[in-house]
């Protein structure tokens, strides 16, 4: 299959298109209840390259996030590269961010923040690395969704998410 021959159904239309939470959609589709397997979390070093474009150099260094949202019987449902802005955002959101299997979505709602989320651009990528991490072979192809969550006119988050087209049946 070729990029130009990949048609979505209205699920993975809906996952391009919208700026709600996917984790809550894919819970609620799927019947699943999903957490984070942290991969790595540090202060960035390099950008990863589907945020690189978009992150804007402020004065400290976010904090890069890898993770997957497994459900219990520890199938990837989303692979996700996000940026956090520590200094933007409060301690105990950060606290959470360090110590929790809880989804970024989760805590957001959890601590009622009033934030605008936009798509700043999306696509289909192959690519062998996040395809090792989401289980799936690595010439599938995968949509990407890379967004902007800004709370009280700071950039709180820049993420990147990855999901497998074929498992997660995204294809008309």
């Amino acid at each position: 299959m070729k990029v130009n021959q990949i048609h979505l159904n209205k699920l993975g239309k809906f996952i391009v298109q919208t700026t709600s939470s996917i984790t809550k959609l894919i819970e609620i589709f799927f019947e699943v209840q999903l957490k984070v397997k942290l991969i790595n979390q540090h202060e960035m070093i390099e950008c990863p390259k589907h945020l690189k474009k978009h992150h804007k150099i402020q004065s400290d260094k976010p904090i890069l996030r890898e993770i997957c949202l497994i459900d219990s019987a520890k199938r990837p449902f989303i692979y996700a590269e996000t940026l956090f802005y520590k200094e933007n955002i409060s301690v105990n959101i950060v606290n959470e961010l360090y110590d929790t299997e809880t989804p970024i979505g989760k805590i957001i709602e959890e601590n009622k923040l009033e934030f605008y989320r936009e798509i700043l651009e999306y696509g289909f990528i192959q690519d062998s690395r996040i395809a090792k991490h989401l289980g799936v072979d690595k010439n599938d192809w995968m949509i990407y969704k890379v967004c902007s969550t800004i709370h009280q006119a700071k950039n709180v988050f820049l993420i990147c998410e990855y999901f497998p087209i074929n498992r997660l049946n995204l294809l008309q």
